[in-house]
């Protein structure tokens, strides 16, 4: 049996990129809460420190994470900027796949997020089950 095609090759393209910001947006996405801005001040290098804000900021819209290989060049300046660190410091392939996993885990836990688990999928079949007894 096909599978049923939910989203055209551009809305799936544009679903696994990070959205585009104007400079308003990425001042107010990018601004930490404070426990994540001491978080994001107690990384070691200005890579590990742009890559956690970034993720952060994309998050808080999305509710998902990005490959570093997709930041936008504009949001990696801001940040950049913000930091006090030069642009060029950012090198996605610096940002290590554990790093970058170890700070999804402290920002899904400073917002207060619980991730989609077996416990989380089981309790959702039980929810769907008695909405269709319903």
């Amino acid at each position: 049996m096909p599978r049923m095609r939910v989203l055209s090759s551009a809305e799936q393209d544009s679903f696994e990129r990070p959205p585009v910001f104007d400079s308003q947006q990425r001042k107010l996405f990018f601004d930490l809460t404070i426990a994540l801005e001491h978080i994001a001040s107690n990384l070691r290098t200005p890579t590990n420190r742009i890559g956690f804000v970034l993720s952060c900021g994309y998050f808080r819209v999305t509710k998902q994470f990005f490959s570093p290989h997709a930041f936008h060049l504009r949001d990696i300046e801001s940040v950049a900027q913000r930091l006090g660190v030069p642009m060029d410091a950012f090198q996605p392939k610096e940002y290590a796949e554990r790093t970058r996993l170890r700070h999804e885990h402290l920002i899904i836990e400073a917002l207060g997020v619980k991730r989609f688990d077996a416990d989380t999928e089981a309790l959702m079949k039980a929810e769907i089950r008695n909405m269709i007894r319903a």
